[in-house]
C-alpha cells in the first residue's frame, strides 16, 4: 500500500512518489494515486499478481487536459472527484474492471464513463455536468445524483439498476435496458427520452416534469408522476399524484 502522484508526461526529474502520466501502471492493493493538475496523458492501471485489487484514484483539483483513466481486469477502482473540479474531457474506462465505486463533489464535471461489467456505485453532489455519455455497463448498478444535474446520454445494463435525480435534472436521454429498474426524477426533470427497457420498471418524475417521451417497454411497468398532462407509453400502471402543500 502507498500513495503516488501521477503527474504531466515530461515532467523531468520525477519527486519521490511521482509517476509521469502516458504510463502503465501497476496496482497493488490500498494504493491510492492522487492525479496531479498537470497529468496530461492517458493512464493505464493493470494489476499486480492476484486480485481483484481495491485502491483509489484520486482527483483534488480541475484539469483540462484530454486524457483518459483506463483501469484493467482484476481491478476494483475507487474513484473520488473533489467539489469543483472541471474534469470535462478527462474520460474514465472501467469495463474490464470488477465494480467501480464512484464519488463525485458538488459543481464538478467528468467527460465519458465507461462503467464496469459488475455492479458500480455512483455518488454524484449538486451542479454535476457530465460532458460525454455514460454506460455503466452490465450490473446491479446504483447512480445518485444530486439537484440540477445535466447528463447526455445515460445507459445502465441489462441488470437491476437504480438510477435516482434530485431536482432540475436535464438530460437527453436515460435508457436502463434490461432488467427491474427504479427511476426517479425529482422535480422540474427536463430531458428528451426516458427508456425503461425490457423488465418490470418503476418510473417516478416530480412536478413540472418536461420529458419528451416515457417508455415503459415490455414487462410488467408503473409510472408515477406529480405532472398532469404526460403521456407514458408501456406503461401497465400510469397514476398522476398532487400533493397539497404544506400548511
Amino acid at each position: 500500500m502507498a500513495t503516488y502522484t501521477i503527474v504531466s508526461s515530461t515532467t523531468d526529474p520525477l519527486g519521490p512518489g511521482e509517476i509521469a502520466a502516458g504510463g502503465t501502471i501497476t496496482v497493488s492493493p490500498g494504493d491510492v494515486f492522487v492525479i496531479d493538475p498537470s497529468a496530461n496523458s492517458n493512464i493505464t492501471f493493470v494489476a499486480s499478481s492476484g486480485g481483484p485489487h481495491d485502491f483509489d484514484v484520486v482527483f483534488n483539483d480541475s484539469n483540462a487536459n484530454t486524457f483518459k483513466v483506463i483501469t484493467s481486469a482484476n481491478l476494483r477502482p475507487s474513484v473520488t472527484i473533489a467539489d469543483n473540479s472541471n474534469l470535462s474531457n478527462v474520460d474514465i474506462e472501467a469495463q474490464s474492471s470488477e465494480g467501480l465505486t464512484l464519488d463525485v463533489g458538488h459543481n464538478a464535471s467528468l467527460g465519458k464513463l465507461d462503467g464496469s461489467g459488475a455492479a458500480d456505485t455512483i455518488t454524484i453532489g449538486d451542479g454535476f455536468t457530465a460532458t460525454g455519455d455514460w454506460n455503466t455497463l452490465n450490473g446491479a448498478d446504483v447512480l445518485t445524483v444530486g439537484d440540477n444535474a445535466t447528463f447526455l446520454k445515460l445507459k445502465t445494463g441489462n441488470q437491476n439498476d437504480t438510477v435516482t435525480f434530485g431536482n432540475g435534472a436535464n438530460f437527453g436521454e436515460i435508457d436502463t435496458e434490461g432488467g427491474n429498474d427504479t427511476i426517479t426524477l425529482g422535480d422540474d426533470a427536463t430531458g428528451g427520452n426516458i427508456q425503461a427497457g425490457n423488465g418490470d420498471d418503476t418510473v417516478r418524475t416530480g412536478n413540472r416534469e418536461n420529458v419528451s417521451t416515457v417508455d415503459g417497454a415490455s414487462g410488467n411497468d408503473n409510472y408515477t408522476t406529480q405532472t398532469s398532462g404526460t403521456n407514458p407509453s408501456n406503461m401497465e400502471s400510469t397514476s398522476v399524484v398532487c400533493y397539497a402543500p404544506a400548511p
